[in-house]
C-alpha cells in the first residue's frame, strides 16, 4: 500500500511539472478509484490539483469511474471527489446528464454533504454552460404546452438545479430565456442561504430586456419599461459564441444598485426585529412581584407568545441574510433561553411540578454553554448575559434536586440514613452555585464590560448569592422554600444584539 501511495504522488508531482504527462497518466489515476483500499481512492483525488493547472477532459468511461466514487462509505472520500469534479471537463453531452443522475443521487443518500456538493455543482456549470442549456427544460419539467409549475425552494434538489442552470448562466445567457419568472424570485432567496455557491447578478450577461426585468422584480427593484428598452444590452453572437466581455456598464450599475436596495431592505427588517427584542424585554420587566398567580400567568403567556413571533423572524434572516445571520441565531438561542426561564417561573407557582426543573436547567445549560463556544465575536457584556443563565440553571437544578430526594424516601428509617449523604449533597450543589455566581461577579468588575448595562443585574446577583450563602448550614426547607422566592423575580439581562457582529465556530 505504501509503494503505492508513493507511485501516486510521484506521478502526480510529475504531472504539475509535465501537462503532456499529465494526459498519458490519467487512465491510470483513474483506475485508483476502483481500488479496495480507501487510502488510495482518496489519494487518487490528487487530480484536483493536476486539474487546478491544467485541462483534464474526461471521456464517457473516466467519467463513470469517477461518479461511481460519489458512492463511497468515506466522506473524506466523496468530499474529495466533489472537488475533482470541479475541475474537470466533460467531453460530450451525455457526461453532463450522467453527472446530474449521479449527484440528484447522492444529494438523497447523503444530505449532510449538501454544501460540497453544492459548491461541486457550481464549479461543474461554470465549465459546460453549453451541456446545462440542453437539459434545463429538463429538469425545470418545463413543457411549451403548459404553464410551469413553481417548484419548492427548500428542496435540495431544487437547489442544485438552479445553482447548475445559474452558474452555467454566466458562459451561456441564453439560458435565462428559458427560465420561468419564479425562478429568479428564487434564485435571490437562495442567493442569500448560500452565497458561495450562486453568482452574483453582476457577473450573469443579459441576453434581452425582459429577463433583465424578470431579475430586478425578483431583487425588488422596478425598472421602467423605457430604461430597461434603452440599457445597452450585449445581443448573443449569431454564431452561438458566448460573451467574452461581460455586460455593459449600464446593467452592471443597475444590477448593483439593486443589490443595495435588497440588503437595506434586509437591515431595516433586522432593525424592526432588534426593537421587537427590546419591547419583550421591557413587557417582562413590566411585571409587579405583588401580582397574582393568575395575573402573572397571563402576563407569562403574553411574552411567551412575543418570544415565538420573535423567534420565527429572526429565523428568516439567519435564511436569507449572511451578514445578520450569526446574529440573528445568536438572538433565537438567547430567546429559547428565556422561554425556559419562563417555564422555571411557572414552575414556581406550582411546587409539585418542580421535579420537571432538573430537565429545564439542562436545556438552559445545554443552550448557554453553546452560545459562548460556538460563536466567536462576543464581548465580555454578553458572556456576563449567559453566564445569568447558567447561574439560574445551577440553582433551579438543586430545587429540582432537593425535591425529588426528599419524595424519594419513603419509610422513616430510609429517611434517617439517607439524611445525611442528602444533605452534603445539596451543600456541594449550593457551594458550586456560590462558586459560579462569585466568578461572574468578578466578571462584571473587568474594564471591557458596560458596567452601566450590568450593575442592576449585579445588585441581583450580589443579594442573590448572600441569599444562597445563608440557606447554606444547613439547606431546610424554609430555607430552600426562600431561595425559589428570589428565582421568579429574576429577569434576564439583555443582549445588545446591535453592537455584535458574531462569526460561526465549528460546524452548523
Amino acid at each position: 500500500m505504501h509503494s503505492t501511495l508513493g507511485c501516486l504522488d510521484s506521478i502526480c508531482e510529475l504531472c504539475l511539472q509535465n501537462p503532456e504527462f499529465s494526459v498519458l497518466a490519467l487512465d491510470y489515476m483513474v483506475d485508483m478509484f476502483m481500488d479496495e483500499i480507501d487510502y488510495e481512492r482518496l489519494n487518487a483525488t490528487s487530480l484536483y490539483k493536476i486539474g487546478s493547472k491544467s485541462p483534464i477532459t474526461f471521456d464517457t468511461e473516466q467519467l463513470q469511474i469517477t461518479l461511481g466514487v460519489l458512492e463511497d462509505a468515506d466522506r473524506d472520500v466523496r468530499e474529495s471527489t466533489h472537488r475533482m469534479l470541479g475541475v474537470i471537463t466533460m467531453a460530450t453531452a451525455d457526461g453532463m446528464t450522467s453527472f446530474l443522475t449521479s449527484i440528484e443521487s447522492n444529494v438523497k443518500r447523503f444530505p449532510e454533504d449538501q454544501l460540497s456538493i453544492y459548491q461541486c455543482i457550481r464549479a461543474v456549470a461554470r465549465r459546460h454552460g453549453a451541456f446545462v442549456e440542453s437539459i434545463v427544460p429538463e429538469i425545470l419539467n418545463l413543457n411549451k404546452m403548459y404553464l410551469p409549475i413553481e417548484e419548492n425552494v427548500e428542496s435540495m434538489l431544487y437547489g442544485g438545479h438552479l445553482i447548475l442552470i445559474f452558474n452555467a448562466a454566466i458562459s451561456n445567457p441564453r439560458i435565462l430565456s428559458m427560465l420561468p419568472k419564479y425562478t429568479y424570485k428564487h434564485y435571490t432567496y437562495l442567493r442569500d442561504k448560500y452565497p458561495n455557491c450562486f453568482p452574483e447578478p453582476s457577473e450573469i450577461p443579459c441576453p434581452g430586456p425582459q429577463p433583465l426585468r424578470d431579475l430586478a422584480s425578483a431583487l425588488t427593484m422596478t425598472i421602467d419599461k423605457d430604461a430597461a428598452d434603452q440599457m445597452e444590452i450585449e445581443e448573443p453572437d449569431p454564431s452561438g459564441s458566448t460573451h467574452t466581455e461581460g455586460v455593459s456598464s449600464s446593467y452592471a450599475a443597475t444590477i448593483s444598485a439593486m443589490r443595495v436596495q435588497t440588503e437595506q431592505d434586509a437591515e431595516a427588517f433586522y432593525e424592526r426585529i432588534l426593537r421587537n427584542l427590546d419591547r419583550i424585554n421591557l413587557l417582562w420587566r413590566s411585571q409587579r412581584p405583588s401580582q397574582t398567580n393568575e395575573v402573572s400567568g397571563r402576563h407569562r403567556s403574553i411574552v411567551l407568545q412575543q418570544i415565538a413571533v420573535c423567534q420565527r423572524e429572526l429565523w428568516y434572516i439567519v435564511s436569507v441574510h449572511a451578514k445578520q445571520g450569526r446574529n440573528a441565531e445568536f438572538g433565537d438561542m438567547f430567546l429559547r433561553c428565556c422561554g425556559l426561564l419562563l417555564q422555571i417561573h411557572e414552575l414556581c407557582d406550582t411546587p409539585s411540578s418542580i421535579m420537571l426543573a432538573p430537565a429545564l436547567s439542562a436545556q438552559l445549560f445545554r443552550l448557554s454553554y453553546y452560545m459562548v463556544h460556538t460563536s466567536l465575536g462576543l464581548d465580555a457584556t454578553a458572556k456576563i448575559s449567559v453566564g445569568f443563565f447558567r447561574v439560574l440553571a445551577n440553582l433551579v437544578w438543586f430545587f429540582g434536586m432537593a425535591q425529588n430526594r426528599a419524595a424519594s424516601s419513603s419509610s422513616l428509617r430510609s429517611r434517617k440514613q439517607e439524611l445525611g449523604s442528602t444533605r452534603d449533597h445539596l451543600q456541594s450543589m449550593l457551594r458550586l452555585a456560590i462558586k459560579r455566581m462569585t466568578g461572574l461577579l468578578q466578571q462584571m468588575d473587568q474594564p471591557e464590560v458596560d458596567h452601566r448595562r450590568v450593575q442592576t443585574h449585579r445588585t441581583v446577583l450580589e443579594h442573590l448569592r448572600l441569599a444562597v450563602l445563608q440557606a447554606l448550614k444547613p439547606p431546610s426547607t424554609q430555607e430552600v422554600i426562600k431561595l425559589m422566592s428570589n428565582i421568579v423575580n429574576i429577569i434576564p439581562m439583555q443582549v445588545n444584539l446591535r453592537g455584535l457582529e458574531l462569526n460561526r465556530i465549528g460546524p452548523k
